[in-house]
């Protein structure tokens, strides 16, 4: 008798004598039938190994949930964390669900991979939004670790700042929205959460945090409050947004004393100052390190247009 034609039982015997992976794979490649029955026992051989659980690691970078489910039924409890790290990095949101499910895995801190990185952090340095918020209602650690790596190549650098400077907006959006994380947090240079975000043109961020109860006015440095972040970058979106949220927009700084009408000025937007103008809260008549206001801040810049609505707001005032 052929060997293709011997009963498949007997085929299952001669796999699972073999000691040879490649041997059964070569035989699975034969024909359709081999194919599919012989994986089978390859899984089978591979997820019941203690070492390297080569089947579970595979299915988790692949995002193959049968395989990784026949695996886990051989690792109970789960007490290795590489299969979570993978899933995460890949940001394989159906194989996170399976393990975090499983007895034993281990989300905490320490929980690394060879680059020292957690679960969260991978999955935020992949943008991997549902990946993060999976690991966040899991109980991921969530502050920054004196450890060094590109997610903390700054000094207090959380998840959620690095997310905001890189501008990884999906994986931020969860963290905001978790609760957990302190708004309040700068990095070394004194920028908040807020203030990342208003530079970075992130209007959605912005809306975001403010919901969260970010506030406006907090800062660590004048010059990195939202608004004046604002108003550097340019972005008229956002400072309407702060504006209606309360931002203050007469906060001085440095020793020229300059506010963000100042600064607005200095950099030449009129619909900047203009937007500031009807907001009806800046302070028109405030003196600089110079002595000057506003108005001469502009007419010493030659700026007639933005002179002139400075006057019309002066007007209007008295």
């Amino acid at each position: 008798m052929e060997f293709i034609n011997l009963p498949l039982e007997i085929h299952i015997l001669i796999a699972e004598q073999s000691g040879s992976d490649r041997a059964i794979n070569s035989l699975a490649r034969t024909n359709r039938t081999f194919h599919q029955l012989l994986n089978l026992i390859l899984d089978q051989r591979n997820a019941k190994r203690k070492k390297g659980r080569s089947a579970l690691v595979w299915a988790a970078k692949h995002d193959m949930q049968p395989t990784a489910q026949l695996a886990l039924k051989y690792h109970n409890p789960l007490k290795k964390t590489k299969p979570l790290l993978v899933a995460a990095k890949n940001g394989h949101n159906r194989i996170v669900q399976l393990l975090l499910a499983k007895k034993g895995v281990n989300i905490k801190a320490k929980a690394t991979d060879k680059d020292k990185y957690t679960a969260l952090e991978l999955a935020v340095m992949g943008n991997h939004g549902s990946v993060v918020k999976q690991l966040l209602d899991a109980g991921a650690n969530i502050n920054p670790r004196k450890t060094s790596g590109r997610i903390r190549h700054r000094q207090s650098q959380s998840p959620l700042l690095f997310a905001l400077s890189s501008h990884l907006y999906d994986a931020a959006r969860p963290l905001i929205e978790s609760g957990r994380v302190d708004l309040e947090r700068g990095n070394r240079w004194g920028k908040t959460a807020l203030s990342l975000a208003a530079r970075c043109e992130a209007g959605d961020m912005v809306q975001c945090l403010l919901a969260a109860g970010a506030n406006p006015n907090f800062y660590l440095h004048p010059p990195s409050s939202p608004l004046n972040r604002a108003v550097f970058a340019g972005y008229v979106d956002i400072i309407k947004v702060l504006l209606a949220h309360g931002a203050d927009p007469n906060v001085a700084f440095g020793d020229n004393q300059h506010t963000s009408i100042f600064i607005a000025i200095l950099i030449g937007r009129l619909e900047f100052v203009r937007t500031l103008v009807e907001s009806g809260v800046v302070d028109v008549s405030h003196l600089d390190g110079a002595d000057d206001t506003p108005l001469s801040f502009a007419l010493t810049r030659g700026r007639a247009d933005i002179a002139s609505v400075l006057l019309r707001k002066a007007r209007f005032s008295t």
